[in-house]
């Protein structure tokens, strides 16, 4: 028995749609150039997926480098600078380089007074 004949002729085997109108050249044309338009077709979508996965692996490649970088800003932080014991008050430093403090409040003054004016 030749069952690999018989699958050989069965893969082989396509439905083709012909027209009755057209001669069997004008058959012929037609299905080439149908043949040629998917060939056409086929070789566009390969070089687009190809574009594609360029683009994709370049998407990734900037993100990976845009997120390593952020990696690296956030390990140059520096630390926050200690704050001085007269800065919960209202306070500037004159032209003549005088330290001024008010209070926020009535409270605040009188422990300004009690504290730092007083000896």
């Amino acid at each position: 028995e030749d069952d690999d004949g018989d699958n050989e002729i069965n893969a082989r085997k396509m439905n083709v749609t012909i027209s009755l109108q057209e001669s069997a050249y004008g058959n012929a044309r037609d299905m080439f150039a149908k043949y040629r338009a998917y060939k056409e077709k086929m070789q566009k979508t390969l070089e687009a997926s190809v574009d594609a996965l360029k683009a994709a692996e370049a998407t990734a490649q900037r993100q990976l480098l845009e997120a390593q970088k952020r990696t690296k800003a956030t390990a140059t932080i520096q630390h926050r600078r200690k704050a001085h014991w007269w800065e919960k008050f209202h306070w500037f430093i004159t032209s003549d380089n005088y330290l001024v403090l008010g209070g926020r409040d009535a409270q605040q003054n009188e422990m300004l007074v009690k504290r730092y004016l007083r000896p």
